[in-house]
């Protein structure tokens, strides 16, 4: 199990992942309290999502399955970013705190973006001697 949370922590995506979830938790804490359980807890649990979907991609041993992981770990992100939207036009959050979160969220989506590409790519190499069509 150590070695798997190693190899996690040297993840770029979790890197900025678990940092960007810790933020999220100290803005929500600070959420008024007749939003803090409806829009807050919506935030935290697709950040806690988000999270579960990098290990289990992660642990994956099949390719085209982990791909699938980091599509709905970035489903999470567009959520976190339509919840953080809303919660700034509430005025729940400052300008500023949705700067912060829009950087997290731009480093996280570029960083799926590109792991997703590389298990696809492994799990089109597994089966075709052909380049897949992303290369061409």
């Amino acid at each position: 199990m150590a070695k798997n949370q190693n190899k996690l922590e040297q993840l770029d995506i979790y890197k900025e992942a678990f940092p960007f979830s810790v933020y999220l938790c100290r803005v929500v804490k600070n959420f008024d309290r007749a939003y803090k359980f409806i829009v807050g807890d919506d935030i935290i649990k697709a950040a806690n999502k988000m999270r579960a979907l990098i290990v289990k991609a992660n642990n994956q041993m099949n390719k085209t399955k982990a791909a699938e992981y980091v599509t709905d770990c970035l489903t999470e992100v567009d959520i976190i970013d339509d919840l953080t939207s809303l919660a700034l036009e509430l005025g729940l959050m400052s300008i500023e705190q949705k700067a912060i979160c829009d950087t997290h969220i731009g480093e996280i989506r570029g960083h799926g973006k590109r792991w997703r590409k590389y298990f696809q790519r492994a799990g089109e190499s597994v089966g075709s001697d052909r380049e897949p069509a992303e290369s061409l």
